[in-house]
């Protein structure tokens, strides 16, 4: 038994060839020109009113095929995302409550984020306190294993006051990666009396990167 096999050729409207000419063309030449100018790529110059043959012309176009194939596959690059911000609670050791106004910021950069923390105490915090914790992004956890040090290790940097007095301060882990403290200059971690007897007119502002549990520089 015969099969008859057949071709349907559809074709377009010249409207359509010229639009994606014109579409096609200034994004080849402006891809061409910026893999030229990374030095990604090396074509062969022509001179004007000068004989060029094919085997030169399609030259250019295979260096330039081989350098955009070598481009970074969108599967591997790395997540960014903009600045939101989100409400860190801020407790003691105990877990109790501390009165202030608290503020967040975090953005993604690849595995990790970077978060900024503003606390003005509302008043005097509870006596007795051994440490603070603030709350990292709702589900976020830092990933142990990828900070050096583990527990007590050094995440970032920050800024304590009280009335008009400034002390410098670092951000640090605390177990079980559910939060961050803080330790001021000597390795006291900063509470109710360290760096300064806090009440109304005190607070404390931290700038850290931590690695996120879970997260590679692309997934989820």
């Amino acid at each position: 038994m015969k099969i008859k096999a057949y071709t349907l050729q559809f074709d377009a409207p010249m409207w359509v060839k010229r639009l994606s000419t014109y579409v096609a063309l200034p994004v080849g030449i402006l891809l061409g020109a910026a893999l030229v100018a990374r030095g990604a790529v090396t074509l062969t110059t022509f001179v004007a009113n000068t004989p060029i043959s094919a085997q030169e012309v399609n030259g250019n176009f295979s260096a330039l095929a081989e350098a955009i194939n070598g481009l970074a596959p969108s599967s591997s690059v790395p997540k960014i995302s903009g600045w939101q911000s989100y409400s860190p609670s801020l407790t003691t050791d105990s877990g109790a409550t501390v009165a202030s106004q608290t503020t967040g910021m975090y953005r993604r950069v690849g595995d990790s984020i970077e978060v900024s923390i503003a606390t003005h105490f509302s008043a005097a915090p509870p006596s007795g306190t051994v440490f603070f914790r603030w709350s990292l992004p709702a589900q976020l956890s830092i990933d142990l294993a990828r900070v050096v040090g583990g527990n007590g290790a050094l995440l970032g940097s920050g800024m304590a006051n009280e009335s008009l007095l400034f002390y410098s301060i670092g951000a640090y882990t605390v177990p079980s990666g559910a939060g961050v403290t803080a330790v001021a200059n000597g390795g006291f971690y900063v509470n109710d009396k360290v760096p300064a007897a806090f009440d109304e007119n005190g607070g404390i502002s931290l700038r850290f990167t931590l690695p996120v549990s879970g997260w590679t520089v692309n997934t989820p």
